[in-house]
């Protein structure tokens, strides 16, 4: 009887054996070796969109002509300057009407007293008042309003400006305030990345 013990413990050893030996084997099969793994890190960069600056006209004095018509200085007076370390553009222009001046799509054919209207923007691209008047006009689209990084060729935009007056009853010996426009900028450039 002792050598079917002795026979039964050596068994149950052997197989207790290879049970350890197999789990030894799998944890070394699916431990990470260098050689035979590739590990990679991405790396990005973002823009801290709170810290993008740009500089605005502070100020588009406008004179008016008899006929009235409006002129304003030269339009490398007015411009929308980048000075961010990298690209942004123009996402929106917004009007807001002041001091009882009504901003309208052609002060022409207005009837009302105190009746301007007055487009602003890149040559190729002015855009009129009227159509930014509340939440603004979406401009983030329009390549024309895209400003290069600080130092580059393209960090600014000329801006060129005209328009006209009707029916004005306020007095202009002194400077009158029409409207306050609000720029909205984002980091990159329109159609690009």
């Amino acid at each position: 009887m002792n050598g079917t013990k002795h026979e039964a413990r050596q068994g149950l050893m052997r197989r207790a054996m290879g049970a350890l030996c197999a789990v030894g084997m799998m944890g070394a099969l699916m431990a990470p070796t260098a050689a035979f793994a590739a590990n990679t890190t991405e790396v990005t960069v973002e823009a801290d969109t709170s810290n993008i600056k740009v500089e605005v006209p502070t100020q588009i004095p406008f004179l008016v002509q008899a006929d009235g018509s409006l002129i304003t200085a030269s339009e490398k007076t007015f411009s929308i300057v980048n000075m961010s370390q990298f690209d942004v553009h123009v996402t929106n222009m917004q009007v807001d009407a002041e001091n009882d001046w009504n901003i309208v799509a052609s002060a022409a054919s207005s009837s009302n007293d105190n009746s301007i209207d007055f487009s602003i923007g890149p040559k190729e691209d002015q855009i009129k008042a009227s159509e930014a008047l509340g939440s603004g006009i979406d401009i983030s689209s329009r390549p024309e309003w895209n400003l290069g990084y600080q130092g580059s060729e393209t960090q600014s935009i000329n801006l060129t400006c005209s328009g006209n007056v009707s029916h004005v009853t306020k007095d202009l010996q002194t400077a009158s305030k029409v409207a306050t426009i609000t720029w909205t900028v984002a980091a990159g450039q329109a159609g690009g990345e």
